[in-house]
């Protein structure tokens, strides 16, 4: 913004530390996945990595935590922040105060072989730890 010249120096510094960040931990998941350290090196030559500075209010009517995989109705099932989804990328890193209401939610279930409407299992928050990030595997990733 206009008003605080610093904030584009300091959004721009964040984001070089996120994509080290982010290739430090490829380069952790190749070798815990048994390839050479450089192994994703490559595809990361032009990637399309962004950055979002998301603020999620506080939900007056949240989903129960049984809730089931498909998309609720906000009428008489309560609501989600954001609709159920994946990240489409290789990784996400996330940066969640463990200061304030916790809204983040992952699907777990045992029902993989499932289509993503069908599976049983539950939503659970995840609860962020003081000084740590939280890491979503994408979709790439999982290919």
């Amino acid at each position: 913004p206009e008003r605080d010249p610093a904030f584009r120096g300091d959004i721009t510094a964040y984001f070089a530390h996120m994509e080290r960040l982010s290739r430090t931990l490829c380069r952790a998941l190749a070798v815990g996945l048994g390839e050479e350290e450089g192994f994703f090196d490559p595809l990361f030559l032009k990637h399309t990595s962004y950055l979002r500075i998301n603020h999620y209010a506080l939900c007056p009517n949240p989903v129960s935590a049984d809730f089931p995989l498909h998309s609720p109705d906000a009428e008489t099932e309560g609501y989600l922040a954001i609709n159920r989804h994946t990240d489409a990328g290789v990784l996400t890193v996330l940066r969640q105060r463990h200061d304030e209401p916790h809204s983040l939610q992952v699907f777990i279930s045992d029902d993989a072989d499932k289509d993503h409407e069908s599976r049983d299992g539950q939503w659970v928050v995840v609860r962020p730890h003081p000084g740590a990030f939280t890491i979503n595997m994408g979709d790439m990733m999982q290919v």
